[in-house]
C-alpha cells in the first residue's frame, strides 16, 4: 500500500517513512535505508528518521555512519535518552571506550538506574580491565532490575578474569535459572567448572549448552574426548 501511495503521490514523506519502516521490519535493510534516505531529504529535521535510519546502519555494520545519525538525533534533542545509549553503543562495538563511557553516563544523568546504560558502563570497565569499576556497575544493575541476566552473565565473567571461579559458578548459574536456555552462560560456567576441576560439572554443561544450539559446544564435543562422546 505505501509503495501505491508513493506511486500517486512522490512527494508525501510519510509514505517513504512508513515504507521503510516495514522494510526495516522484514530485515531488508538496504530498501529500508532508500526510503529513510529520501525521507530525510523531504524532511531534514525530523528526528524519527535519522534515529531509524541510525538503527538501519547498525544492523548492515555501517556503524561511523550510525553515529553520525545518532548525533544529529541528539542535536535535535539533546535529551533523547535512547540516542545516548545507541550511539555509546556504536562507540562500544568501535572500541571507543571513553566516548561510549561519557555517552551512559549522560544517558543515565537523564534516566538514572536505567539497567541498560548501566550494565553497558560495566562492559566498557570491564573491556579495559578495570574489574573493580566494571563489579561495581554491574552490580548496581542487578540491584535496579533484578532480573538482568546479562548483568549476571557478566559479573560472572569478570570474576572468572579474575580466577574467582566460585563467585563466576554462582553469577552465571543466576543468569542461567532467569534465561534457561542461555547457552553462553551455560557453557561459560563449564568454563568455570573446568578450571576449579569439576570434569563431570564441565561436561553436563558443555552437553547442555551444545542441545541448545551452541556452535562452540558442538565443536568442542566433535573435536574432544574429554566428555566421553
Amino acid at each position: 500500500m505505501q509503495s501505491l501511495f508513493i506511486k500517486n503521490d512522490s512527494t508525501n514523506v510519510k509514505y517513504y517513512y512508513n515504507r521503510a519502516l516495514l522494510y526495516k521490519e522484514i530485515q531488508d535493510y538496504k530498501s529500508a535505508l532508500k526510503d529513510f534516505n529520501k525521507s530525510a531529504k523531504l524532511y531534514p529535521n525530523e528526528l524519527a528518521i535519522y534515529y531509524y535510519r541510525g538503527a538501519t546502519y547498525d544492523r548492515l555494520g555501517e556503524y561511523d555512519k550510525a553515529i553520525l545519525d545518532f548525533t544529529k538525533v541528539l542535536e535535535l534533542n539533546p535529551e533523547f535518552e535512547w540516542a545516548l545509549f545507541d550511539r555509546g553503543m556504536m562507540y562500544f562495538t568501535t572500541k571507543a571506550y571513553a566516548k561510549a563511557e561519557v555517552d551512559f553516563k549522560k544517558a543515565l544523568e537523564l534516566k538514572p538506574n536505567w539497567t541498560l546504560p548501566l550494565t553497558n558502563l560495566g562492559k566498557v570497565y570491564l573491556e579495559q580491565n578495570k574489574f573493580d569499576e566494571a563489579i561495581a556497575h554491574f552490580k548496581v544493575a542487578i540491584n535496579s532490575d533484578s532480573k538482568n541476566y546479562l548483568a549476571y552473565q557478566n559479573l560472572g565473567y569478570t570474576y572468572f578474569s579474575q580466577k574467582e571461579y566460585d563467585l563466576a559458578i554462582e553469577n552465571y548459574s543466576k543468569a542461567i535459572d532467569l534465561f534457561p536456555k542461555y547457552y553462553n552462560a551455560i557453557r561459560s560456567r563449564a568454563d568455570a567448572k573446568k578450571e576449579k576441576g569439576d570434569l563431570d560439572g564441565f561436561c553436563e554443561d558443555v552437553k547442555l549448552a551444545a542441545k541448545l544450539g551452541d556452535l562452540k559446544a558442538i565443536n568442542y564435543l566433535k573435536t574432544s574426548n574429554d566428555c566421553g562422546i
